[in-house]
């Protein structure tokens, strides 16, 4: 029960980002080996020295090169939820405080007509 909603919102991230997370995965071991650089053009041999250097490489550097990739990835695309969060709050908190100032209006107009018709009927 306890790891229940964990699940859920792992199966829902696999489901939706999980070709994504794979190449961020890839691109981040690729990513933590020291003085190389991973392009989009990467030829056989380049990433035959790469996976050569793999087998030298400290796990945790690796591990930790792969955790700031997954961290920027879901950073990107909860900027992306709260930004359209965000839009629709403020025009809900804008039209909830447009009510009260529509309400004051409305009342200082109408004190303004009856005091305006009380000193016209004294005169």
């Amino acid at each position: 029960m306890i790891n229940q909603p964990k699940n859920r919102m792992a199966s829902w991230l696999m489901n939706r980002y999980g070709d994504r997370i794979n190449t961020v995965i890839i691109y981040g071991i690729l990513n933590s080996i020291p003085d190389v650089e991973v392009t989009g053009d990467l030829s056989y041999r380049e990433f035959d020295k790469i996976t050569k250097q793999l087998l030298v490489l400290n796990p945790d550097d690796i591990e930790k090169s792969i955790t700031e990739k997954i961290q920027n990835l879901l950073l990107i695309a909860l900027q992306s939820q709260l930004k359209s969060m965000a839009g629709s709050l403020l025009m809900i908190w804008v039209i909830l405080m447009l009510i009260p100032w529509l309400e004051f209006w409305i009342y200082t107009y109408m004190m303004k007509r009856a005091t305006n018709r009380n000193n016209q009927i004294n005169k």
